[in-house]
């Protein structure tokens, strides 16, 4: 800050955040504030009063392994290391509970009612405890199942999210769908949803189901997926693997309505998703998104993290 006459001029106070639409010789400053955007950030955090930190950083905890696909739901967290599932404990050791999987297969997870349901497009699975067991449809229903219908074994997909009682499995250019509270039975000639793309997101909320299809997102909307309702919310698909959980009660009031949330990113930007297909691109007019093939998206406290792999 220096004083020139009556006022002071502020040079640095805080930030808006990243800005990379703007050429940074042109980015306005405000001296009477001290506010501007950025035009490059490193390793840092913003708070919501424009406060910039350096970035804690991380840790490494198991040297010399090559990990993907991890999960974790707050009490049991998972992980794919050399085609093998492995459950990871507090203390990051590890226990081997199935082997032989595909090398490199991206692999996707749903937690319903205390089991973990998992699917990388070549096998599938569910974890109960330290254990893999098979995703059949041997074990007797226990849903609300027409038993004049053919119902066999969900197929293996590549993205899984859990709604209105049924498991919902994406594979290629179908989104397929389970028997109501009955997951390990499935009517292929009928619990599909057919697309003209391939999936590449399965985001549900309170009263339908986000999907990224191609280059768009789309919202289906109501209960039964006989009935949904089509809506595009933007002709930007998801980037692969970069849909995480939001919880929007961390939200600025007023971004999105109460209830199931979540952030993915685009071609376009870092967007949210909502109840009642609700949905805002909160970086459109800031961030040019680098072209990606897949990234990785994770909430950690009230921030969204997201690594893209072009």
């Amino acid at each position: 800050m220096s004083k020139t006459g009556r006022s002071p001029i502020h040079y640095y106070r805080g930030t808006t955040g990243l800005n990379t639409k703007v050429d940074a010789s042109e980015i306005p400053l405000n001296y009477e504030t001290g506010i501007s955007d950025l035009p490059l950030a490193i390793n840092v955090d913003i708070s919501r009063t424009g406060r910039l930190s350096r970035r804690s950083g991380f840790a490494v905890q198991r040297n010399g392994e090559s990990w993907h696909s991890l999960f974790s739901d707050g009490d049991t967290a998972l992980g794919i290391k050399s085609a093998s599932l492995y459950r990871i404990a507090r203390d990051f050791t590890i226990k081997g509970i199935r082997s032989g999987l595909t090398p490199e297969a991206r692999t996707s997870y749903v937690k319903v009612f205390g089991e973990i349901f998992y699917a990388n497009g070549h096998e599938n699975g569910v974890v109960r405890g330290d254990t893999s067991y098979a995703w059949e449809s041997t074990q007797q229903p226990t849903g609300q199942v027409n038993q004049t219908r053919h119902l066999v074994a969900p197929p293996v997909g590549e993205i899984l999210g859990y709604y209105g009682g049924r498991i919902f499995i994406g594979k290629d250019k179908t989104l397929w769908y389970t028997e109501p509270f009955a997951y390990y039975h499935c009517d292929l000639g009928q619990n599909n949803v057919p697309f003209s793309e391939r999936i590449t997101m399965v985001a549900p909320v309170n009263d339908g189901i986000f999907v990224g299809v191609g280059r768009q997102t789309i919202f289906l909307r109501g209960r039964d997926p006989l009935t949904f309702e089509y809506e595009e919310v933007d002709d930007a698909g998801p980037v692969p693997g970069t849909a995480a959980r939001v919880d929007s009660g961390l939200l600025p009031n007023g971004t999105l309505p109460s209830g199931l949330a979540w952030a993915w990113t685009s071609s376009k930007g870092i967007c949210l998703g909502g109840r009642g297909g609700s949905y805002v691109n909160l970086t459109l007019k800031r961030l040019d998104i680098p072209a990606a093939l897949e990234g990785a998206g994770v909430v950690m406290g009230n921030k969204y993290v997201v690594t893209l792999n072009p």
